[in-house]
């Protein structure tokens, strides 16, 4: 039905379209039996539970981007937050499907923090500078083309925003949104060395984003106002600056 109205690519967006292998392997096989040969799909995978027939099954469906969620390079944080997928896997996984000629989006998350029985715990300066050698890493070899580069916020609901009000690290009024800065509330993290390691993962983010294809310069001007963030942080100029 989507096809017969118009649609060229579709994202499936389930969390893990491979929690079930055979499944999955079926639902590509389904998609690829209707033959529609500029019909591209894109979605999101568990990286422990990638193999050569899944990727084959994948490229026959004409999927295009997988998205794996790596987050940390470190096994304290992976750990911590009960990933239960190893680093080793999350690099056979890229080297799999990027041999078969996919792209592979990773999601990376800075700065996440956790309560290790009463004490408050957080990704180090260290840690997150290691994630970011990992992805460059990664990338150097061709098995990572893009990256989703955030800072861990407190969400309702969530376990870091309980972890976060128990710790008195934010009140009843806090809202998620852009003015979340984590190193202004938790005192090992320097305000300098994080804008340092913001801004090197925006550039990563931004390189890969050149090279493999992806930015659309008809968007101008969200790409210049993230520019001259990176540059000049809160005192960037407005883009109604550059206006006429």
């Amino acid at each position: 039905m989507l096809y017969r109205l118009g649609y060229r690519e579709i994202y499936l967006h389930s969390d893990e379209l491979n929690c079930d292998e055979s499944w999955a392997i079926d639902v590509c096989d389904a998609l690829a039996d209707l033959n529609h040969k500029d019909l591209f799909f894109q979605t999101n995978i568990r990286a422990d539970k990638i193999s050569e027939s899944f990727a084959d099954a994948l490229r026959r469906m004409n999927m295009w981007l997988v998205r794996v969620g790596i987050e940390s390079s470190s096994p304290r944080v992976m750990e911590a937050q009960r990933k239960k997928v190893s680093l080793d896997e999350v690099e056979r996984a890229c080297r799999i499907l990027s041999s078969k000629g996919l792209k592979v989006f990773g999601y990376f998350m800075m700065f996440q923090f956790w309560e290790a029985g009463d004490k408050l715990e957080c990704e180090t300066e260290d840690e997150v500078a290691s994630t970011i050698d990992f992805a460059e890493r990664l990338a150097r070899r061709g098995h990572l083309h893009y990256i989703g580069w955030a800072v861990a916020t407190p969400m309702h609901g969530a376990t870091m925003y309980h972890v976060a009000r128990r710790h008195g690290l934010i009140d009843e009024s806090f809202y998620p949104s852009q003015r979340w800065h984590v190193c202004r509330h938790i005192k090992s993290i320097s305000e300098k060395k994080f804008n340092r390691l913001l801004r090197r993962g925006l550039r990563l983010q931004a390189r890969l984003a050149l090279k493999n294809g992806g930015v659309g310069w008809g968007n101008w001007r969200r790409i210049l106002a993230k520019s001259l963030r990176m540059t000049f942080g809160n005192n960037a100029p407005k883009i109604s600056d550059f206006n006429g």
